[in-house]
């Protein structure tokens, strides 16, 4: 190794972490209930980067029943969090910093897109649903468009369900701990290109 090279060795055996498996939790819940007990912006997280049109596609893929890839949470509220940065108590904020105990880890765009749809701030195409679910559609250049709050109720209701995050748990010890967690999960494989994306693009239009 060179001398600016890091050693990937540690000091001591690597920990088990434990992240429990994906439940299904319903979108709508999460941004109801959660949201102001959750830190979604930590240091090591990224801003707000993704475009409409990747929102867009994310209402797409739950109308679809595509998979979405899970909400990754930390529980900040464990022995190990208050030995390295300080106890957390009761109404989901810290005692001393009142930040809040649940931090999002990994899906912060997917959860923003989420927030969006449900409050009325995010348009879709209005043919992605039955005519008879569109209350109050959008004229747009590409079209009617309609939002969450333009669907009827009984359209809110049926598609309630399918709006839904794999959601996992972990209870890491450390902001550092977070930060890594967050390098492995997004730090792996390589990024699609802009050709790979075209190509594929170009696949679902022509079928070839």
């Amino acid at each position: 190794m060179t001398e600016n090279e890091t050693t990937r060795q540690t000091e001591q055996p690597l920990q088990d972490w434990r992240l429990n498996g994906a439940s299904s939790r319903e979108a709508r819940g999460i941004v109801d209930t959660m949201l102001d007990q959750m830190d979604v912006s930590p240091s090591y997280q990224r801003g707000d980067v993704w475009s409409m049109d990747q929102r867009i596609a994310l209402v797409k893929s739950w109308l679809m029943g595509v998979p979405i890839p899970a909400l990754i949470l930390n529980n900040r509220d464990n022995p190990e969090w208050a030995a390295t940065e300080g106890p957390v108590y009761g109404d989901g904020v810290h005692a001393e910093t009142f930040q809040p105990i649940w931090a999002l880890v990994d899906g912060k765009q997917r959860l923003e897109t989420a927030r969006l749809w449900f409050a009325g701030a995010l348009a879709v195409p209005a043919s992605w649903f039955d005519p008879e679910w569109i209350k109050y559609p959008c004229v747009t250049e590409d079209g009617l468009y309609v939002t969450h709050e333009g669907l009827t109720l009984a359209a809110r209701r049926h598609i309630g369900h399918r709006f839904a995050f794999p959601v996992i748990e972990a209870k890491l010890p450390s902001l550092r701990a977070e930060a890594e967690l967050y390098l492995l999960v997004n730090g792996g494989g390589t990024a699609q290109t802009e050709a790979d994306m075209s190509n594929a693009a170009r696949v679902a239009a022509e079928g070839k």
